[in-house]
């Protein structure tokens, strides 16, 4: 994907729907329970977060916290791993097992949600609209190839942008696109392919 459709995505996003380049100023980010569960990773939070994004979604909560506390040693794992330069491979079990325990508790698309929020560098949302496009199945080996896509998709990203603008690395270049699309940099480069994706695939806007 060249940079210019994800910032067109993004753009389409927040309602600047004739916007095809950066806005003149970064976007302002609401209060939200996305941004609070992706700031604190509380299971309250995260529980706030999935219950925005679809109050009918149904799970017990005590299940969800306990799930969170057990895996959090495998999270603090990985929690720092960026999804432009890991070896998917080398965590492929790591990933597949917490997708796995969480879609037993909040389903297949609330999976990508929680893990999102407690590792945003890493894994990226998901409905059943996005997967589809993509071609994958809604279990764990599905989301994992869908990181492999995702991975493709974000460093073909970096080398566009990088052949437009100056930057040393694919971090800086990350930084610069976040800085550019919202106010603070606060939204993770996951976040964004997620908005992308979420207009192309299931609002069928690109």
């Amino acid at each position: 994907m060249h940079y210019k459709e994800l910032v067109r995505g993004v753009n389409i996003n927040t309602g600047d729907v004739d916007r095809i380049d950066f806005p003149q100023l970064p976007y302002k980010i609401e209060d939200s329970n996305y941004m609070r569960a992706l700031e604190t990773g509380n299971p309250h939070d995260v529980r706030s977060f999935l219950k925005s994004w679809n109050p009918r979604v149904d799970f017990n909560f005590d299940q969800l916290t306990n799930l969170i506390m057990k895996k959090t040693e495998c999270i603090n794992k990985i929690r720092y791993l960026f999804l432009h330069n890991v070896d998917l491979w080398n965590i492929s079990i790591d990933v597949k097992s917490l997708f796995c325990s969480f879609d037993e508790v909040v389903k297949h698309t609330g999976a990508s949600k929680a893990l999102h929020v407690l590792s945003s560098s890493l894994f990226i949302l998901w409905d059943d609209r996005i997967r589809k496009g993509y071609g994958c199945f809604h279990n764990a080996e599905g989301y994992f190839n869908f990181l492999i896509r995702m991975q493709w998709e974000l460093r073909e990203v970096l080398k566009t942008y990088r052949c437009d603008f100056s930057c040393n690395s694919d971090d800086e270049a990350i930084d610069q696109i976040c800085q550019k699309l919202y106010e603070g940099g606060k939204m993770p480069i996951t976040k964004l392919l997620d908005e992308y994706n979420y207009q192309k695939y299931t609002k069928k806007r690109l």
